[in-house]
């Protein structure tokens, strides 16, 4: 073995637990804003008890409640994933600047259209699953206990 071989195999092991750990971290960041998601859906539904009592009494289905609360989870994850894409962009600018004049490395932070998919795909799954227990609650709540707790 040559050592230019052993330095390639050396980097490739860099760059291999680096990716691991980054993809550590990811995972738990996903993890986090799932649980996180859970926790701002049900502050909204005890903050909006009364209006889903009223519902109920009005003959509203649990269905049609629980959806409301889904697509309003889907709307703010919609929007908080155009508002970071838009951040993605004006921020992989000077970034990749700076890395192509640091190493040579050209498009190291890239934008491509299956990645945006993938992700907002990946978000929406969360939200989804994150929610469904605290919106689950909606069903199981009573319209008198409802309207009459304070």
């Amino acid at each position: 073995m040559d050592l230019s071989t052993t330095f390639k195999d050396i980097s490739n092991n860099i760059i291999d637990g680096i990716s691991i750990i980054l993809i550590v971290f990811s995972i738990i960041t996903l993890i986090v804003s799932g649980i996180l998601i859970g926790i701002l859906t049900y502050i909204n539904i005890m903050e909006y008890k009364h209006e889903i009592g009223i519902y109920k009494s009005l003959g509203i289905s649990n269905n049609s409640i629980k959806s409301i609360f889904f697509l309003e989870n889907i709307m703010i994850i919609i929007r908080s994933f155009y508002i970071a894409s838009i951040f993605i962009e004006i921020v992989s600018i000077p970034i990749n600047k700076i890395v192509y004049n640091m190493t040579g490395l050209s498009n190291v932070i890239g934008e491509s259209i299956l990645i945006y998919l993938f992700m907002i795909t990946i978000s929406i799954i969360i939200s989804l699953l994150s929610s469904y227990i605290p919106i689950r609650r909606i069903s199981k709540m009573n319209i008198v206990d409802i309207l009459r707790s304070e």
